[in-house]
């Protein structure tokens, strides 16, 4: 079998199967014209190298593994690579799920939804407790998609009422140490505009938790509070999402 057969049933180009040969990793026979002669064997070889190769495991440490016979050395790579995986994994489900949430909060602000129930994914929060505003810095590990918070209780009668001090944080899509885990559930998402710099309080969701007592039977809720656009046409208006957690 010639370079030109083996490079289209291997999928690899000529110069990779000439790199893996000088590397060692395959040995082809010589014909006696001078050309390289690629047996089956080399070719079931040429995919091994292949697979090992796309699954991360460097060149170098194939071929020390195919001259000392050490499959430890593949196994302790593959399980850094599936590491590595995982992590990544992690960070593309936040950010899949940060993206379907913001998708849904413009989907209400621009068909003018004022509410809506909405399935919401597990979140985190990070409080800042007793600090003004405490440094963050997301970090390699995650929390890249993130979103200040306020969390308020409140009560609905026949007027809504706000139950204690309302605390404040981050709202992120990942995981990070300290943080506090909200279950994925169902939410009454209300869209708000507020001049910018105001605060937004229990009475302006006074529609929104009439409706979620009407379908949970409850009175007393916690409602999550993000901004998440800023509208500049008139003045400056923020845009606000308010879930009123129903639960699981």
């Amino acid at each position: 079998m010639k370079i030109n057969d083996a490079s289209r049933t291997s999928g690899l180009s000529r110069d990779m199967i000439r790199y893996y040969e000088k590397l060692g990793l395959i040995c082809p026979k010589r014909l006696s014209n001078g050309y390289r002669d690629y047996s089956d064997d080399d070719l079931y070889l040429l995919t091994v190298i292949k697979y090992l190769s796309n699954l991360g495991v460097p060149l170098k440490r194939i071929s020390k593994a195919f001259e000392t016979g050490r499959t430890d050395i593949l196994e302790e790579d593959l399980r850094g690579e599936i590491d590595c995986l995982e992590l990544l994994k992690g960070q593309i489900d936040a950010r899949i799920a940060a993206a379907q949430d913001s998708t849904a909060c413009f989907a209400m602000l621009s068909s003018g939804t004022p509410w809506a129930v909405y399935e919401a994914k597990e979140r985190f929060l990070l409080s800042f407790g007793d600090h003004e505003y405490p440094a963050y810095r997301a970090g390699s590990d995650g929390g890249d998609f993130f979103q200040f918070y306020y969390r308020q209780r409140c009560r609905m009668g026949n007027e809504p009422e706000a139950l204690g001090t309302a605390d404040r944080g981050i709202l992120l899509y990942d995981p990070l140490p300290d943080t506090e885990r909200v279950p994925a559930q169902q939410c009454l998402r209300a869209v708000l505009t507020h001049p910018h710099g105001s605060l937004v309080g229990v009475k302006d969701l006074r529609s929104p938790l009439r409706h979620a007592c009407r379908l949970t039977g409850k009175t007393e809720f916690i409602v999550l509070i993000h901004q998440f656009f800023q509208d500049r046409r008139h003045g400056s208006t923020a845009v606000l999402c308010a879930d009123i957690l129903l639960g699981p």
